[in-house]
């Protein structure tokens, strides 16, 4: 599901865009196996490409903040279902010493999880989220996607334009606060989730795409050049 959200749909959106701001008919200058390629397929490719290889060191980066940093879920005392070692006491019995505003630490070493395995060791991981990386990524690539492929549209594409922005970074913001309603991250991992997905949106976009650049066609840059005619610069006085 998550996949689909903050993959796919934003894949297909952007090419989407593509077409409908470039026409399918218009020519890129490639050829490939005799063929003409189309300019909205290379658009889509460089765009889509950009954005799936930043999805990727996002989701790098998460995975490395979580082996290293980990932290508790909210949810662990569930997964983990700790015991005392040597006995079926309650995990409630190692938290007798601690009083209100006087929390007291509990070392690993000084019970057992009874849960599974594979839910424990996801239990440990809760910094940062990364649901709420991918989510932010994809809302605020796609955003200013958006901004720069449409922004000199008019009539009912420019008033689509912030609908769709508003439409991503609100479901971003859900998927956020989903993960803090279902005791599967701390609200410190949400802020730290959005914070290091918009980042690796902005630098993917503002400094590798190139979806802010003014980009012409290749077919209107091309010059005929004609033997018979006199050319003169239109700077020439």
């Amino acid at each position: 599901m998550v996949a689909l959200v903050t993959l796919v749909i934003p894949s297909a959106m952007i090419a989407l865009t593509e077409v409908v701001r470039t026409g399918r008919a218009m020519p890129s200058g490639l050829r490939w196996r005799g063929a003409d390629v189309p300019l909205w397929l290379v658009r889509v490719y460089r765009h889509n490409g950009v954005f799936i290889l930043g999805a990727g060191l996002a989701e790098l980066t998460v995975d490395l903040a979580k082996n290293y940093v980990g932290r508790l879920r909210p949810n662990f005392l569930a997964a983990c279902n700790p015991v005392t070692p040597g006995d079926a006491s309650s995990y409630t019995n190692l938290c007798a010493a601690a009083t209100p505003g006087n929390p007291v630490y509990i070392p690993p070493s000084a019970y057992v999880c009874l849960g599974d395995p594979d839910d424990e060791k996801e239990a440990r991981a809760s910094f940062p989220s990364g649901h709420s990386v991918l989510a932010f990524y994809a809302a605020v690539y796609l955003a200013l996607f958006v901004q720069s492929r449409l922004k000199r549209s008019t009539g009912t594409l420019a008033l689509l334009r912030p609908l769709v922005q508003w439409l991503v970074l609100l479901v971003a913001w859900w998927i956020a606060l989903s993960r803090i309603v279902d005791h599967m991250h701390h609200p410190g991992d949400v802020l730290a989730g959005a914070v290091i997905g918009t980042l690796f949106a902005a630098l993917q976009a503002f400094l590798v795409s190139g979806m802010f650049a003014d980009e012409r066609a290749p077919a209107d840059q091309l010059v005929v050049l004609s033997p018979t005619k006199t050319y003169t610069s239109p700077n020439c006085v």
